[in-house]
């Protein structure tokens, strides 16, 4: 209750229900559980970041308008899940070599990276702005901060 989540990336301040906001959010991150929304002034509407797991004060911050989380119900786990798994959030592999900036979602990206490099276990995927497609040097083991830049 009159909350936020803190580290959010896309806003949208036009929607005026809590189902609009809903249906955009599961529009632009279709691997987001949870957003927030607040009632008034400015219609804040926001994705919560994937770190944040529905604790009612962890990860977020008050405010005194009002402004709720929401948890999505209907949440369905896009099909590249079922291939792929998230070893880190918003963060590189150091030292990569080959790049690509045209694929717009992970399958393409993953398909170009296995292309181009048949040893490599891990890549990254940057899915705004510039689309930054690249795999991680076989020196990365997957942990989630050593050896990538934030």
């Amino acid at each position: 209750m009159n909350r936020f989540c803190h580290g959010y990336k896309k806003s949208n301040m036009k929607l005026r229900t809590v189902e609009a906001c809903g249906d955009w959010v599961k529009s632009v991150d279709d691997e987001a559980r949870y957003f927030f929304f607040r009632e008034e002034g400015n219609y804040h509407c926001s994705p919560c970041p994937q770190k944040y797991t529905g604790h009612p004060t962890t990860g977020t911050g008050a405010q005194n308008s009002k402004i709720f989380i929401y948890r999505i119900l209907q949440w369905r786990r896009p099909a590249w899940m079922n291939d792929f798994q998230r070893v880190s959030n918003n963060r590189f592999c150091h030292g990569y070599k080959k790049s690509a900036f045209n694929h717009r979602n992970i399958p393409a990206c993953a398909k170009w990276v296995m292309s181009i490099d048949k040893e490599t276990k891990y890549f990254f995927f940057r899915q705004e702005g510039n689309f930054h497609c690249s795999p991680c040097p076989l020196s990365y083991e997957g942990h989630p901060t050593k050896g990538t830049g934030h």
